[in-house]
């Protein structure tokens, strides 16, 4: 990471960090077919930005901004979710911008095992997540689904409304009732 650029580590929405790893992501895309430019270029009303990838690993990117040799900006995007968060460094870190963009990697998630996994009703927890909240109409979304874990974002009206994380291997689901405070309501071994 260059001098002079933040240190503290982003969050992601609902405050949920994915499982990361350093080494690059080996099916890189070319800069020029990174979704967040042009998003970031009309954010930032800015067009003769130079970037450079910080991080590129399989579940985000981080790219910095500069304009006259100077750090400007930067833009975290989680690829699996869509998120991208845009801040202006020269500003005390002032938050830009913080929203799903649309991205050809949300249409599928891919486990590690390397099997393609489109229906989130075949997950174990899905079920468990509809009797303990008594919603049946809720929407879903993959945040990760990794080797270990899994985490699934519940809407219903547009609204976030749960978040459960599934863990594989020990097979703990934790469901949370995010909007009523991160409220834990189910956390056992399914």
């Amino acid at each position: 990471m260059k001098e002079g650029t933040s240190g503290t580590e982003e969050e992601l929405p609902q405050n949920e960090n994915p499982d990361t790893t350093e080494s690059n992501n080996p099916e890189s895309e070319e800069p020029n077919d990174f979704p967040e430019l042009p998003i970031v270029a009309e954010k930032t009303d800015e067009q003769n930005l130079i970037s450079e990838v910080v991080t590129d690993t399989n579940d985000k990117r981080i790219i910095l901004y500069e304009i006259d040799g100077k750090q400007k900006y930067k833009s975290i995007y989680i690829k699996n979710s869509g998120y991208l968060k845009i801040i202006q460094i020269d500003d005390n870190d002032r938050l830009i911008s913080n929203e799903k963009i649309e991205n050809k990697h949300s249409a599928k998630t891919e486990d590690h095992s390397g099997e393609q996994t489109t229906e989130s009703s075949d997950f174990p927890e899905y079920t468990i997540v509809e009797k303990e909240t008594g919603d049946q109409d809720l929407t879903n979304e993959v945040v990760t689904d990794t080797k270990n874990k899994r985490i699934v974002l519940y809407e219903k009206d547009g609204i976030k409304k749960y978040k459960s994380i599934y863990i594989k291997d020990s097979h703990y689901l934790k469901i949370i009732q995010i909007d009523d405070n991160d409220r834990l309501i189910f956390n056992e071994k399914i």
